[in-house]
């Protein structure tokens, strides 16, 4: 039986069909790559490989060798320098490294790659074969290690960041474009980068709620709703509030049962330990 030639546009056509296959997959399992074993088709395992001579083969042509020409390749290398203020490293375009980036990078990362508007690695080297630096360089970026945040843009999106959300930034909203780890490069910490955008850094966020006095005092109030009684101490031994963050707002346990509108229990707070004295056995 003659073999069929593999260059035949029958065959080119069926390539391409199982390509996009391969692609509609990936693109709808959160940009993972297939195993082999997991292909339920159509066309099927079988037939991929026998069209590509291996899976492998037949994944580099559905994801890893997405087609980008030279000028694309310099054209996506700008936008990102430009939308993220730094040059694309090997990682940013290797989908298999993502999980070392930003959440908010890698989302973008995925949607502009199923789009095909950022090449992959495999597609830069094509046209860069000594590197991305290379790449870098066609783009006009600076040679190195390309950092293309200043104090100055810095500044600026400290500033842009308070007006849109009415307050300053925490380090943790800055976790790209610029991170917080950018900003402490370039003013030695966080609190002075805060300071030469015009702004006081926030106060630390409390793990727990603040108790205020007529927080406490409704707390009581609730509990002898609930039990038909004024609360002792006991009972807020192991509860929140606790007994001891009452004392520290009242001074005592007797006053926070005044402030409250009871009568304090004789009872009601933490009583000194006595110590018991039994009689000697003769």
């Amino acid at each position: 039986m003659a073999q069929q030639d593999p260059d035949s546009p029958q065959l080119i056509r069926e390539r391409e069909r199982a390509r996009d296959a391969l692609r509609a997959w990936i693109a709808g399992h959160q940009f993972r790559l297939p195993d082999p074993q997991e292909w339920e088709g159509p066309p099927s395992r079988e037939r991929i490989v026998a069209l590509f001579g291996s899976w492998d083969v037949a994944l580099l042509a559905a994801r890893w060798d997405w087609p980008a020409e030279r000028d694309e390749v310099i054209a996506a290398v700008r936008a990102y320098a430009e939308r993220y203020g730094e040059a694309p490293s090997q990682t940013a375009w290797m989908p298999t490294r993502w999980g070392q980036v930003s959440d908010e990078r890698r989302a973008e990362h995925e949607r502009r790659w199923a789009e095909g508007a950022w090449p992959t690695r495999r597609a830069v080297m094509r046209h860069f074969p000594s590197g991305f630096t290379a790449a870098h360089e066609a783009a006009g970026l600076p040679p190195g290690k390309v950092r293309l945040w200043t104090r100055e843009k810095v500044i600026a999106a400290i500033q842009r960041f308070a007006a849109e959300h009415g307050r300053p930034p925490r380090a943790v909203d800055f976790k790209s474009s610029p991170s917080a780890s950018t900003v402490q490069g370039l003013f030695g910490s966080w609190t002075a980068g805060l300071r030469a955008a015009g702004f006081e850094p926030l106060p630390a966020k409390r793990k727990g709620p603040v108790w205020t006095q007529e927080k406490l005092i409704a707390a009581l109030q609730s509990f002898a709703r609930e039990h038909g009684r004024p609360p002792a101490y006991s009972d807020f031994a192991r509860s929140r509030p606790a007994g001891s963050t009452i004392i520290a707002a009242f001074g005592s346990w007797s006053e926070a049962m005044r402030a409250a509108g009871f009568e304090p229990r004789p009872q009601g707070g933490p009583q000194p330990r006595r110590k018991r004295h039994g009689r000697r056995r003769r």
